[in-house]
């Protein structure tokens, strides 16, 4: 389990009972995970980060249009975010890059 905080990322290993903080975590408002060790998350500024390794590493990939309201992971790929004035973006590729505004497919 994961928690962003004031202070940094923690990381929980018994179902939220005790937190540790995780070393050099960018500081970020929202957090999703996408896999075993696969981490996305949001900074407050909007800029996008993901890491492979449970994150220990991080590595800044692209940018909200804005500060994140909400922000979600469907899979590896493809991201999910609101930002605070109410624009719903998505990303196809990673976080790299966000359609403005998102439009979901009709059926």
């Amino acid at each position: 389990m994961y928690a962003t905080t004031p202070d940094g990322l923690q990381i929980s290993d018994d179902s939220g009972v005790n937190f540790t903080a995780l070393a050099d975590s960018p500081l970020m408002s929202h957090v999703d995970s996408v896999g075993k060790d696969d981490l996305v998350g949001a900074g407050a500024d909007g800029q996008v980060y993901t890491s492979r390794d449970a994150g220990e590493t991080w590595q800044a990939v692209g940018r909200l249009p804005g500060p994140a309201a909400a922000f979600a992971a469907v899979d590896r790929r493809r991201l999910l975010a609101a930002t605070q004035d109410g624009t719903v973006v998505e990303s196809t590729d990673a976080g790299h890059r966000f359609s403005v505004p998102y439009r979901p497919a009709s059926h």
